[in-house]
């Protein structure tokens, strides 16, 4: 299984370096901010292990930098059992690929065919170098890598049909069910056989036998039917023909009303015609009278119009007048209040001058004193940088005095791993031997037993026992590995030895308490360089330059010169002030100019309505007299009353006869008279048709092809019972061995609940998992309800997600430790949730090895010892 040392990127979609080293067999936490280059980080192992470097598609263009001119390299340190390796690849430009092994190395198409095979990949492409394009084919590694937008993915999304089969052998091998025996898949094959040849597989479709004898009997029933239906059309056509006997009949009677009704109205279109005349004439005679009349009104309309006018024109005169008086009066005071403004306007413009002069010289003022305070800044921050750098010196020192460092810590730990391993193998192989004393014992090498004591004897080579004048056992193991566990055993102390030595090392302890001085001093190295960027980011030579490029000597203060701040508010208000005297100065000329105009057209107004005067007096006097025109006026409108009394009476008379309706009933009747003629030709070609009709039924045996219809039909029938006996017999019996064989798959889930069950209980306490035959996540079950996976929040799905995965690594690493990657896997959990999590993280820890990127390393804090990593984010623009 894999175990991943270390992971080294460069220049990596905008990520410029990043190196994680010692990674953890358990537990790792790389944080860091968002934008920090987590996913960045995760992605880069991903292509580092899975990725091909060949070739230049649109995924591999988009790991440039955004500068875009540096090439993107990942390497990755891993071990494979007891055996280390290491993959460096760069993408894009001089592609290239390398791997290193145990006394071999690989480059290119063979790094990546050898590297496939380290990780068990399967590859479909024959070529064994291009884009692993299909999730199916990275194994289980979909499973155990969740990648930020997969927080909430459901797990056996990611069990492809790989790796679930891979998992069914697992699961098999543990509960010991044996599925699909030899014996019992021919039955159940045999069965499927004998079910096709009625049924479809799956959708339980009828096919085969079945479907052609339901074809059958469908088209036996559609004979009989159609047989049925032609003889009920032979007697629909008899019984048709005589209908169309009694219409015919009667359709002659109903022709002959309406050709009397035709006549009828003719004759009444004649007498209303000579009507209409009648009320035309009148009208003609209105329409005079009319005319008359409305020129005798206009007469008397103008009359009163000219009298009117000629009394409003009269007073119009008044008040043009009065308004020429009052404009010249208006003229006079707007002179008046423009000559005084112009003054004030004057003064103003002086005295903003002269603020403007004063604001110069505040201004300049202020600036010499602000680069004053800039300049007593800059060496603040300059001595504290130095005093950092100083600090940071001396750590730097002290970490090059100490030899120790972390490979060397690394071989010593390795060496006691060995030499336990060979102390445990030594005492697996040696002999224990238990003596009981039933009497007081001294043995030769003067070691006592008394009455009843028991004392073990561990043996590893050849031993004598020796109780003097009574007693002396020979005791030989007889293990030939014996010798060599031996000598493993003292080799690897002198190992241990030889490493402490190099050193100055007298015991582990010494090397442990050199190892932490090294940690603690790179840590005070990290934090001093971090204080040091901090006051100091763009560089302690880049703060000497500013301070240099700033003046050495200030200009005297002028004490008794206001600040800037009020100068310029003065002179706003000068500002606002001229700015309103000068909008006042516009307002006086517009209103000056207004005056003007109306002055100007008043006079012309005065005149024009002289004339108009005139004019009336002219008009007034060629009228006709008042008193005739009203007398002319009362006799027309008599005769227009009398007039139109005779109209209504011929209107009325019109209206009896039918009037403007009696043209449209005589359309309608002629039109009814037409369409009956076309009935009458119709039913004559109808009965004629159904005529020949019936005589063609009538030389066909119809009734001898209906009782032939209905004995095939009941042979189909038969057929199809006998079929469908069979055909449900065949699946009744596949139904049951499918659930027997159902309820035994069932069986295996149990192993994944087991495992899950743990982790699920310190996260969600009294709730079960839900999960079906096919290992997929239905949801969660608890005493009083059920609540589907869809169904849960976006922080229990991640939550589960979590959990069923870890269960799931359990079965698939059979013993050996995997990797399990994690990006962001938690965004969605609250604080309590999380707490609870990291327990269950922290138990997975101690089986698996797991990369633990966030962005919230305040709540991961209860993961106990997790190794951790914080990213500096350094990017490339």
């Amino acid at each position: 299984m894999l175990t991943l040392n270390a992971v080294e990127v460069h220049h990596w979609r905008g990520l410029e370096h990043e190196r994680l080293d010692n990674l953890s067999k358990g537990l790792n936490i790389i944080a860091g901010p968002n934008e920090s280059g987590k996913s960045r980080l995760v992605q880069a192992i991903r292509y580092g292990l899975f990725e091909p470097t060949q070739g230049k598609s649109q995924t591999v263009k988009q790991l440039l930098s955004w500068s875009g001119n540096k090439q993107p390299e990942v390497m990755i340190h891993f071990q494979i059992g007891s055996e280390s390796y290491s993959v460096e690849k760069r993408f894009l430009r001089q592609a290239h690929t390398t791997l290193k092994g145990p006394g071999e190395s690989f480059s290119d198409k063979e790094a990546e065919l050898k590297l496939r095979n380290l990780l068990g990949l399967s590859d479909n492409t024959g070529r064994g170098f291009t884009r692993i394009k299909k999730p199916e084919l990275l194994g289980h590694w979909p499973l155990l890598w969740l990648e930020q937008e997969q927080v909430t993915r459901a797990p056996h999304e990611d069990l492809h049909e790989n790796i679930n089969s891979r998992l069914q052998s697992l699961l098999t091998r543990e509960t010991g069910e044996v599925l699909d025996g030899a014996l019992g898949q021919k039955i159940l094959e045999r069965v499927r056989q004998e079910a096709r040849n009625y049924w479809t597989p799956g959708t339980r479709k009828p096919t085969g036998q079945l479907i052609q004898a339901m074809v059958d009997h469908q088209q036996a029933l559609e004979n009989k039917q159609a047989a049925a239906s032609q003889l009920e059309k032979f007697h629909d056509t008899a019984r048709q023909l005589d209908a169309l006997r009694i219409t015919k009949t009667e359709l002659v009677d109903r022709l002959q009303q309406r050709v009397l009704k035709e006549k009828e109205v003719r004759q009444q279109i004649e007498h209303a015609a000579k009507t209409h005349a009648q009320l035309e004439n009148q009208a003609e005679r209105i329409k005079t009278l009319n005319a008359e009349l409305k020129a005798v009104d206009q007469n008397i309309q103008d009359h009163a119009a000219n009298k009117k006018s000629f009394d409003k024109a009269l007073a119009d005169q008044q008040k043009f007048e009065i308004a020429l008086t009052n404009a010249n009066q208006q003229l006079r005071d707007l002179s008046e209040k423009r000559s005084a403004i112009e003054k004030e306007i004057s003064a103003l413009e002086t005295q903003q001058k002269t603020l403007d002069i004063q604001l110069q010289n505040a201004i300049k003022q202020e600036t010499e004193r602000k680069q004053a305070e800039q300049r007593n800044a800059l060496q603040d921050k300059l001595q504290q940088a130095n005093q950092y750098q100083s600090a940071l010196q001396q750590a730097r020192a002290k970490l090059a005095a100490i030899k120790l460092d972390g490979k060397t810590w690394k071989q010593i730990l390795d060496a006691e791993k060995e030499l336990d391993r060979a102390r445990v193998r030594l005492d697996a192989a040696s002999v224990e031997v238990t003596l009981t004393a039933y009497q007081d014992l001294t043995l030769k090498d003067g070691t006592t037993l008394n009455t009843g004591e028991s004392r073990p004897f561990l043996i590893a080579e050849r031993t004598a026992l020796d109780i003097p004048d009574q007693l002396s056992i020979d005791i030989n193991p007889g293990s030939q590995a014996l010798p060599k566990l031996r000598d493993a055993f003292q080799d690897a102390e002198r190992n241990l030895e030889t490493i402490l030595s190099a050193n100055d090392c007298d015991t582990i302890e010494a090397a442990n308490q050199r190892h932490i001085e090294t940690e603690n001093l790179n840590r005070d190295i990290s934090n001093l360089e971090n204080s040091r960027d901090r006051i100091a980011p763009e560089g302690i030579s880049v703060l000497s330059e500013q301070l240099d490029k700033l003046p050495q000597t200030i200009a005297e203060y002028d004490e008794t010169l206001d600040s800037a701040e009020q100068i310029n508010t003065t002179a706003s208000d000068n500002r606002l002030n001229l700015k309103n005297k000068r909008q006042a100065r516009e307002k006086i000329v517009k209103q000056i100019q207004k005056v003007e105009l109306t002055q100007s057209q008043n006079s012309s107004d005065k005149k024009h309505n002289q004339h108009t005067i005139e004019g009336l007096q002219v008009r007034i006097e060629s009228l006709p007299e008042l008193t005739a025109l009203q007398k002319e006026q009362q006799q027309l409108q008599q005769k227009t009353q009398e007039t139109l009394a005779l109209q209504a009476q011929l209107k009325q008379t019109y209206q009896k006869l039918g009037g403007d309706t009696l043209k449209t009933d005589l359309e309608r009747e002629q039109e009814s008279i037409q369409d009956l003629k076309h009935q009458q030709l119709e039913l004559r070609d109808q009965e004629t048709e159904a005529r020949t009709l019936l005589e063609q039924h009538q030389a066909l045996d119809l009734y001898g092809k209906k009782q032939e219809a209905d004995s095939t039909e009941a042979q189909a029938k038969q057929n199809l019972q006998r079929i469908q006996k069979k055909a449900d017999a065949a699946r009744l019996l596949l139904d049951t061995l499918e659930q027997t064989r159902q309820e035994t798959q069932q069986r295996l889930v149990k192993p994944v609940m087991d495992k899950v069950a743990p982790y699920l209980q310190l996260v969600f306490p009294n709730v079960q998992l839900g999960l079906s035959e096919n290992l997929e996540v239905t949801g969660l079950v608890s005493e009083h309800q059920q609540e589907s996976y869809d169904q849960l929040s976006a922080g229990a799905r991640e939550q589960l997600s979590i959990l069923v995965r870890l269960g799931l690594a359990e079965i698939l690493s059979e013993g050996k430790r995997l990797p399990i990657i994690l990006d962001d896997a938690l965004a969605y959990s609250d604080k309590q949730r999380v707490e609870n999590l990291n327990r269950a993280l922290y138990q997975a820890g101690k089986l698996f090895q797991i990369l633990l990127f966030s962005c919230r390393e305040a709540q991961l804090d209860s993961l106990g010892g997790a190794k951790r990593y914080r990213l500096s984010g350094k990017r490339s623009y």
